[in-house]
């Protein structure tokens, strides 16, 4: 996906840093991801509280298009916080990348919107990043933030009718 290696290259970072990282995940490795989030939030969560709030939530992202993880690359913060040991404190690095973590998030939506396909921004983790990093071989150093379902654009509209007729 261009989209997302242009987002990676353009958005700004701290000290251009380029900290962000994703992952893609379309079809099988998509509905993979959301059948592995089923499983695990059915086990840590109340079972009337799962299945009224969650599991419906969950249909709907597994019949989406896709899935982008967002990541920040720990060890890439910390190289560039030990550059400036003593004249910026680590917090301050961690902190701009979280800033640059969201902005990268909405320059992505932003541009998968115009080009025709909807997405909504999920926060499965803690949960899921054990099994994430397992089933994909991510990178420990990488800390996962969000996950970016799409869906096609049509998909989304019935969504918006479906809403607006219920109230």
């Amino acid at each position: 996906m261009d989209i997302v290696h242009q987002t990676t290259l353009h958005v700004p970072s701290s000290f251009n840093s380029q900290s962000t990282r994703f992952l893609v995940l379309l079809n099988s490795e998509h509905r993979r991801l959301w059948d592995s989030a089923r499983e695990i939030m059915s086990g840590v969560l109340p079972e009337d509280v799962f299945a009224t709030y969650f599991a419906p939530m969950i249909t709907k992202y597994r019949t989406g298009y896709g899935t982008i993880f967002c990541f920040e690359n720990q060890s890439t913060i910390s190289a560039v916080a030990k550059q400036y040991e003593g004249i910026i404190s680590r917090e301050k690095f961690e902190q701009w990348s979280e800033q640059s973590s969201g902005m990268h998030q909405f320059a992505l939506w932003c541009a998968l919107e115009a080009e025709g396909l909807g997405a909504n921004l999920q926060h499965y983790n803690p949960h899921i990043d054990q099994m994430v990093k397992e089933t994909w071989d991510v990178s420990r150093d990488w800390l996962l933030k969000a996950q970016l379902v799409l869906v096609r654009l049509r998909m989304r509209l019935s969504v918006i009718r479906k809403r607006r007729r219920s109230h």
